[in-house]
């Protein structure tokens, strides 16, 4: 792949979609004065609220930019050259959902007013395929010289996606040997599992370098008020976030803005909601259930509608926040999937500006995570007239994870800067060790994750039936879905290693006993997964007969080496 493969690592919350705008809008500046645009193709994190931002993102940055005339909406994402490709995209007739056919069509269409130029993604295993299969009937028409546009994908959040775009790796390798694909470019704050999965094929990937990593005005983790004493003592996030409250009435303020993400499942987003209100707030939860504000005179503000409207959730939140003088009491944002990545709060509207004053972040054995979530409460707000810096209550284990995160983030792409324009450099093993230091974690540490324990009722366990033998996993799925919507759409990604049900006591010590011990500690754990998934994201799901519960474990067999 050569040269056609480059890597953007910056900090979290920096600016990197705007490093991106501005590569997309210098290519096209300087390499198609004879012929059209690119054709780039936006992968973001696998949350419809990211694809909404960026593809507003897009249109102001790269369409508007481009545009010589009044078709691009400035305040929405209603450009005709941007396409969001979902799984709810209609035809522009309103007709059909939008398949690849149709997205084949918009692209090498005559019409100048139906011509594409941008496509964005969710980064999920559906999507990358129709992706793929686009790419193959375009690269078709490529080489019979019926197309003469090349293609640049972009795959932000690289590293929480390496297990889906890995698995198309060859055949994008060789769209590039056929010059079809002129580039392909994995950004992310949290390179780690991306260098680990190139050098393990082989690939020494080039990192774009650069005199500074981020603006004089960003505020770093490493920044923040850290308090280490509560988290320590309180495994779980819940009773981490009574005992702060209850420690700290003085920092309960109206005004203040806390960052609650909580765990992954709805019910840890409820409970903290519960405890929130018992203490005075606001709260607004974003998961994948409820995208509304609670009040503490009892309204509820649904904001789905006003999300697809403005597109980010800065803006809905900043509107709500201050037209309903939220600041009069103390505020919270609570809901882990959809808080953690990509998705920016801090804003400055109209004269109003919105940051997090205070953050209770959940213990995570993951720094890349961790790292990723603590950030939307830093980021470029040292220039707001309101800016001070917040307090985190955090444990001891997960902020250093977070500092050798943000260490990396902050100094890797500027380590080897020379001084010239798009500059790049060659990561080997031997540098990423360096960098890294010289601990080698274990295969639990990078590929393992804390259990998800789902409660069932018995009726509800009770429907679960075996189809030719084997368990029936779309009434699984089903019963997680109404659960915990995230942990379903993560396994939807994800390949089954088995489905079980333990019987006998040894069985349910090992499958049942043992793996709900440990995710109470929070403590990773997977079980003799197949020797022929080492290397893959797989699931397993042990069915508690006794209890009916189900314990699922993930495995990323894509974060090895």
């Amino acid at each position: 792949m050569g040269s056609s493969l480059t890597l953007i690592q910056l900090p979290a919350q920096s600016g990197k979609t705007r490093k991106m705008t501005d590569l997309i809008n210098k290519w096209n500046s300087t390499f198609n004065i004879s012929k059209s645009n690119d054709l780039n193709i936006i992968f973001t994190s696998n949350t419809k609220l990211l694809n909404k931002q960026t593809q507003k993102r897009i249109a102001q940055d790269v369409d508007n930019y481009s545009s010589s005339d009044d078709d691009v909406d400035t305040e929405t994402s209603d450009s005709p050259k941007t396409l969001s490709w979902t799984a709810n995209t209609m035809t522009r007739d309103g007709k059909r959902k939008m398949m690849v056919d149709n997205v084949f069509a918009l692209i090498t269409s005559d019409d100048d007013d139906e011509e594409i130029d941008n496509i964005i993604c969710c980064t999920n295993k559906k999507r990358m395929q129709h992706v793929v299969a686009l790419l193959e009937k375009l690269i078709k028409k490529y080489k019979k010289r019926n197309f003469n546009r090349e293609v640049n994908i972009w795959i932000d959040e690289a590293d929480s996606s390496v297990g889906i775009w890995s698995e198309h790796f060859d055949t994008l390798s060789a769209m590039c040997a056929e010059k079809f694909v002129k580039n392909i470019v994995l950004i992310t704050a949290t390179m780690r599992p991306v260098y680990k999965y190139l050098h393990s094929i082989d690939v020494e990937p080039l990192l774009r370098q650069y005199e500074n990593t981020h603006a004089p005005v960003y505020h770093k983790y490493s920044e923040c008020n850290l308090i280490h004493n509560i988290s320590d003592a309180n495994k779980r996030v819940d009773d981490a976030l009574i005992e702060v409250l209850k420690a700290h009435p003085e920092m309960v303020v109206p005004g203040s803005r806390w960052f609650c993400p909580g765990n992954t499942k709805c019910a840890s987003h409820e409970e903290h909601y519960r405890i929130l209100m018992d203490h005075g707030f606001n709260v607004l939860i974003i998961n994948g259930v409820y995208k509304e504000f609670r009040l503490l005179n009892g309204d509820v503000i649904p904001i789905t509608e006003d999300l697809e409207e403005d597109l980010e959730v800065a803006k809905t939140l900043s509107r709500y926040y201050f037209d309903n003088e939220l600041y009069n009491a103390p505020f919270a944002v609570t809901g882990k999937m959809c808080v953690s990545r990509g998705i920016t709060f801090a804003s400055s509207i109209d004269g109003n500006e919105f940051l997090f004053t205070h953050g209770v972040i959940p213990n995570n054995t993951n720094g890349d995570d961790a790292y990723q979530m603590v950030m939307r409460c830093g980021g470029n707000i040292k220039g707001f007239n309101t800016y001070q810096v917040p307090t985190l209550f955090v444990s001891t284990k997960t902020s250093d994870l977070i500092l050798n995160e943000e260490r990396l983030a902050v100094e890797f792409a500027k380590k080897y800067w020379n001084g010239e324009e798009d500059q790049t450099i060659c990561v080997t093993p031997g540098m990423l060790k360096e960098s890294f230091g010289t601990r080698s974690p274990s295969v639990q540490d990078i590929a393992g994750t804390v259990p998800k324990i789902v409660q069932l009722s018995d009726e509800e366990y009770n429907s679960i039936n075996k189809v030719k033998r084997a368990w029936n996993e779309e009434r699984i799925m089903e019963l997680i879905n109404e659960y915990d919507p995230e942990l379903c759409m993560e396994l939807m990604n994800m390949e089954k290693d088995q489905i079980t049900e333990p019987d006998c006591e040894n069985s349910r010590k090992k499958h049942i006993d043992d793996i709900v011990s440990g995710a109470e500690q929070n403590k990773k754990k997977t079980i003799s997964i197949k020797k022929d998934l080492k290397n893959k994201d797989v699931f397993q799901i042990f069915m508690d007969n006794v209890n009916h519960r189900l314990i699922v474990t993930r495995y990323y067999g894509s974060r090895l080496v």
